[in-house]
């Protein structure tokens, strides 16, 4: 409540802002909204929950185990059904999910040390598009927090958005402003 309490206060109404911004614009600003808040209230209470730090590390695991097979399978799958909000949907949480736990767990470390850790060094068994991905949004979440409060539009926060359709884009689903959505006919080598 802390967080959005904020918000709403350095930007009035923001937060029941129902303003048509179309299919992609309104996917990058949920998707924004659900890693800011799960980053922020994780750095505000870390000091008061810190036995969360192994839970949240073995949840992020548990999500990045198998999360670019199951967009390739979401893939796979659009080739039979043909539904683009669906693979869209399927693949978009298969590679979603872990930046959004990522949020918690780095939320967490950021609220309870003074110094910054190395993202990489805390992910280096994942996937390399996911350690970048997570990397990304780490830093940028790093950089809005520290610009808290001096934001110049609430819409600062869409990067964070810009980067889940980013990995979406790597896991082999494109999305355009013009509201098509295309799935890839190959899938993505690793990096």
């Amino acid at each position: 409540m802390e967080e959005n309490a904020a918000r709403e206060r350095q930007f009035p109404g923001i937060l029941l802002d129902q303003t048509p911004a179309g299919y992609v614009r309104l996917l990058e600003r949920q998707f924004a909204e659900a890693f800011w808040c799960e980053y922020a209230v994780c750095g505000i209470s870390a000091r008061l929950a810190r036995n969360e730090e192994q839970r949240f590390r073995e949840n992020l695991t548990s999500r990045l185990n198998d999360a670019r097979t199951h967009a390739r399978e979401a893939i796979r799958s659009y080739r039979t059904h043909r539904d683009v909000e669906r693979v869209l949907q399927e693949v978009g949480g298969a590679a979603l999910e872990p930046l959004r736990i990522a949020s918690y767990l780095f939320g967490h470390l950021d609220g309870t040390s003074d110094e910054e850790c190395d993202v990489a060094a805390e992910l280096q068994a994942a996937d390399p598009i996911f350690v970048a991905a997570i990397g990304e949004l780490v830093s940028q979440m790093r950089l809005l927090w520290n610009r808290r409060g001096a934001w110049e539009t609430h819409d600062d926060m869409l990067v964070l958005g810009r980067t889940a359709f980013a990995l979406i884009r790597v896991c082999g689903v494109h999305a355009r402003m013009a509201e098509r959505i295309s799935a890839s006919h190959s899938l993505p080598t690793p990096m």
